[in-house]
């Protein structure tokens, strides 16, 4: 070892590597078609409340 440390030669850092894309836009953002945040809660909300009716009409009809 002669002291150059972890480096290599001339004491220089590697080279980041290239990104294969760029995004510009923000990670918070919901994609365009729903619009806004409150619009994908009631769809889960509404896919919750239609499970658990099914889960509920399922336990009825097995008795």
């Amino acid at each position: 070892m002669t002291g150059e440390g972890a480096t290599g030669e001339g004491g220089d850092p590697p080279a980041p590597l290239p990104r294969a894309q760029v995004v510009n836009e923000p990670r918070d953002e919901p994609p365009p078609f729903w619009g806004r945040w409150g619009r994908i809660y009631l769809l889960i909300a509404g896919l919750l409340l239609i499970e658990t009716a099914l889960l509920w009409a399922l336990t009825r009809w097995a008795r």
